[in-house]
C-alpha cells in the first residue's frame, strides 16, 4: 500500500557547477533558492527589481535591463511621503527622490554583464494577476499602498505571457548564445485571490512554462509547485499563515533541485559546507563554559580547512559570524 506520493528526481538538461554564473528573478520562492544558492556558495546575481511575481512584470523589467532603459522622476510616484517606483520593491522607495534614482539606476548595467555573461537564469512565476495603473497603463509590479482605485486588477492571459517572455527570451538569446533558463511556479499560493483564482491563475503559468519549453530548447522546467502540492500533502510543511513553504518544506524542494540540476561535483562541497554550517549554528547554552573556547577553537579550525579546500570560495559572511560571537564572548 501506497503511503505517500514520491515526485520523481527528473534528469535535467543542464548541470549547474561552482564555476557558473546564476542570474535569479521573480516572486519569493526565487530568493529562497538565492539565499541556498549562495550559501553553498554558488555565484548567484540578484533581480534587482526585488519580488516580483507576475511574469508581465518581470519581462517588462528584464527588457529594461536588456535595453538599458534608465528610469526618470517622470517614472516615479508619490505617495505618503514618499517617491515610489511601480516596477520595484518598496525597499527602494525613499522620501528623496534623487535617492530613488541613485538606488534603481545603476543596477541595471551589472544586471545586463551577469545576463549577458552568465550560464543560467532562473525565473520564478508566482502570480497570472497583475495590476494596472488606469492613468498611464502601466503595469506595477508593487503597488506600494496607492488607493486601489488608481488600479485596475486583472488575470494575464495565456497568449499575453507568452507573447511577452518569447520575445525577452529571444533578446536574451542574442546577448548571451550560452544563457540557460530554468522556470519555475512558485508553490506559494494566494489566497488572497480566492481558492478557485488562484488554482486559475497557477494553471496558466503552468501552461505558459510548458509552451516556452516547448518552443525554446534552452528553457527547461523546474517543478517546484509540484513537489510541494503533491509529494508533501501536508500541513506540517507550512508556515503559521497556512501558506508559505516552512524551512523543512524549502529543504526538501531544494534536495530535488541539488540532485537534478546541480553537477555531481558540487555535492562533496555542499555536503562540507553543510556540516560545517551545522557546526556554526550551534546553539551555545553558556559562553561562559570551559568547552566554549574549545567551540571556538573548533570553529576556526574548520573554516581553515574549508579555506584550504575550497580557495575559490568567499567566506567573509562566515568569518564575520565568528568574530560575532567572540565579541560576545
Amino acid at each position: 500500500m501506497y503511503t505517500k506520493i514520491t515526485f520523481p528526481i527528473l534528469a535535467a538538461p543542464i548541470q549547474i557547477a561552482h564555476q557558473d554564473t546564476l542570474y535569479t528573478c521573480g516572486s519569493c520562492f526565487a530568493e529562497e533558492l538565492t539565499n541556498r544558492l549562495k550559501t553553498y556558495k554558488f555565484k548567484v546575481h540578484e533581480h534587482p527589481f526585488g519580488i516580483v511575481f507576475n511574469p508581465l512584470s518581470i519581462a517588462s523589467q528584464l527588457q529594461h535591463i536588456i535595453n538599458q532603459r534608465y528610469y526618470s522622476l517622470d517614472d516615479l510616484v508619490f505617495n505618503d511621503g514618499l517617491y515610489h517606483s511601480l516596477d520595484h520593491h518598496s525597499a527602494y522607495s525613499n522620501a528623496d527622490k534623487s535617492i530613488v534614482l541613485e538606488s534603481i539606476n545603476p543596477p541595471l548595467e551589472s544586471a545586463f554583464n551577469a545576463l549577458a555573461s552568465g550560464n543560467v537564469c532562473v525565473i520564478t512565476f508566482g502570480s497570472a494577476h497583475y495590476y494596472r495603473d488606469t492613468n498611464n497603463l502601466q503595469i506595477a509590479a508593487n503597488c506600494h499602498k496607492l488607493p486601489a482605485s488608481h488600479f485596475e486588477k486583472k488575470r494575464a492571459q495565456i497568449d499575453e505571457i507568452l507573447e511577452a517572455m518569447k520575445a525577452v527570451f529571444a533578446q536574451l538569446k542574442k546577448i548571451n548564445k550560452d544563457i540557460k533558463i530554468i522556470l519555475t511556479v512558485s508553490p506559494v499560493r494566494y489566497f488572497k485571490d480566492g481558492i478557485i483564482e488562484n488554482n486559475r491563475s497557477k494553471a496558466v503559468l503552468h501552461l505558459c512554462c510548458e509552451e516556452l519549453c516547448n518552443v525554446f530548447d534552452f528553457v527547461s522546467y523546474f517543478p517546484a509547485y509540484e513537489i510541494f502540492m503533491d509529494d508533501l500533502r501536508d500541513y506540517r510543511y507550512v508556515k503559521e499563515d497556512l501558506v508559505h513553504p516552512n524551512k523543512m518544506a524549502i529543504d526538501y524542494i531544494w534536495t530535488y533541485f541539488e540532485k537534478s540540476y546541480l553537477s555531481s561535483s558540487t555535492h562533496q562541497a555542499i555536503h562540507e559546507l553543510d556540516q560545517f554550517h551545522k557546526l556554526l549554528h550551534h546553539k551555545i547554552l553558556n559562553k561562559r563554559a570551559d568547552s566554549f573556547p574549545v567551540f571556538l577553537q573548533k570553529l576556526d579550525t574548520s573554516l581553515k580547512a574549508l579555506q584550504v579546500r575550497f580557495p575559490e570560495f568567499d567566506f567573509t559572511t562566515e568569518k564575520l559570524f565568528i568574530e560575532n560571537i567572540q565579541n560576545e564572548h
